[in-house]
């Protein structure tokens, strides 16, 4: 009943205004009257000149400091969640929000036990159906927002967008340099941290996740809030997998006819007869040389790096979460633009508690139901600058000199963290990746 229980009311915005006192413009549109249409232009990282890239990286940084018009609710212990126990809000920064509210929508209902929470913590109202795309879509264009406002504060950028990171048929992280998001740095205890000389080496983790043993008090699983670490992490990445999306796992997603089949998401990954495009997008289902043992699309990705990037509590703490999901609502464009859904087309019943069209997406205020954002882009205010992707759009860019070559030195770099002495069992995997880099770019070990 988001958001029913924090609010008795709230403004209703007229027309194309939009915010909590309806003091904006809805997104598309710009001018005191919000009647001048304003789209903005999302283009792959590769394409953005070096004097964009280094803005790019410091109006990432400046999320970190920039106080967002959000404040988050402290949830160290279970019963702090609720608003009608004497809740505690903090102010917070950009980045701090859009973590928070990443992991407070994915997160179970607080339950005050572990017996409880075991036995109805069910919901994640932003993964596991068909809300995911949209909850997603909104939330890049909400972070969007927040940093289209520290670029034009700090550096006058008015057209900016969120940029995205290409990686179909990507065979080692391109984006992980020091001028992008960060190059691998050392490991200590908290995993394999970024480059020192990167502005995200030192980077705190928010909402970093309980251990073990305090996650099985709380009840196990994901029945904990954004605080119940009791601490704050540091930033952390490791690729365990350079397996990433390739051109045939994104036709095989396009050609996909139908949104959503009902009850879907408790069928079988190779149920593909009930396998819809959002199920797929994802990485759910779909054919077993696709699916294989980390998924499809969006969770082959995630899955493929241990540390901050692997989990929904912690995963927009890394920078090269935005770029990830500003591609994944790439490739939904190019769904939408290849079969033109009609908005019943995204179901109202048998989902997910939360993930019907008509419910309001969770973390996210002034309220905004599904269906608002199951539209064309068109009427979002961004478009992307091609709808080209994978091998071919990565030779041009090389060509171009836009983009880097992958060497051995890049392999090892991104894989360094199996070398580590606490990660030796995992060494076999290691050499398996290199053999098949070094078979895919046999002039790289030159």
């Amino acid at each position: 009943m988001w958001p029913s229980r924090f609010f008795e009311f709230g403004c209703q915005c007229d027309s194309r205004y939009w915010g909590a006192d309806c003091g904006e413009c809805f997104f598309g549109w710009r001018g005191p009257r919000c009647n001048q249409r304003d789209v903005r232009l999302r283009r792959n990282i590769f394409t953005l000149s070096p004097a964009e890239r280094d803005q790019y990286r410091e109006i990432s940084r400046l999320m970190r400091v920039k106080m967002s018009p959000y404040s988050v609710l402290i949830e160290k212990y279970n019963n702090q969640s609720d608003p009608l126990r004497s809740p505690v809000f903090v102010p917070a920064t950009v980045h701090y929000w859009l973590v928070y509210v990443h992991r407070y929508a994915s997160r179970r209902t607080l339950f005050p036990d572990a017996k409880q929470c075991q036995q109805f913590g069910i919901l994640d109202l932003n993964h596991g159906g068909p809300g995911f795309m949209t909850w997603h879509r909104y939330y890049t264009m909400m972070l969007e927002r927040e940093l289209h406002k520290i670029a034009v504060e700090r550096f006058n950028w008015t057209t900016f967008g969120l940029p995205y990171w290409d990686w179909v048929d990507a065979t080692w992280c391109e984006v992980c340099q020091n001028d992008i998001v960060g190059a691998p740095g050392e490991c200590d205890n908290f995993g394999q941290r970024l480059h020192p000389a990167s502005p995200f080496g030192g980077w705190d983790e928010f909402c970093t996740t309980p251990s073990a043993k305090d996650r099985q008090q709380l009840g196990g699983g994901s029945c904990y809030g954004c605080h119940a670490a009791e601490r704050f992490g540091k930033l952390v990445r490791q690729w365990t997998s350079l397996s990433l999306p390739t051109t045939a796992e994104v036709n095989y997603g396009l050609s996909i006819p139908r949104y959503y089949y009902p009850e879907e998401f408790n069928r079988p990954a190779q149920d593909l007869e009930n396998c819809g495009f959002a199920r797929y997008l994802e990485g759910h289902c779909g054919p077993m040389e696709l699916y294989g043992k980390i998924g499809t699309l969006h969770n082959k990705v995630h899955n493929s790096v241990m540390g901050s990037f692997c989990c929904a509590a912690t995963a927009p703490n890394d920078p090269i979460f935005f770029m990830h999901h500003s591609q994944i609502s790439r490739l939904v464009h190019m769904w939408f633009l290849r079969h033109r859904p009609h908005p019943v087309d995204m179901a109202n019943i048998n989902v997910s508690p939360g993930h019907d069209r008509q419910s309001y997406m969770v973390g996210f205020y002034p309220p905004i139901r599904h269906e608002e954002v199951f539209t064309d882009i068109a009427a979002l205010g961004y478009e992307y600058d091609t709808l080209e992707f994978g091998e071919p759009v990565r030779r041009r860019l090389q060509k171009e000199g836009r983009m880097p070559k992958p060497t051995l030195k890049h392999f090892i770099n991104c894989q360094r963290g199996f070398l580590h002495p606490q990660h030796r069992l995992h060494r076999h995997e290691f050499e398996d990746e290199l053999q098949r880099f070094l078979a895919e770019h046999p002039g790289a070990a030159a």
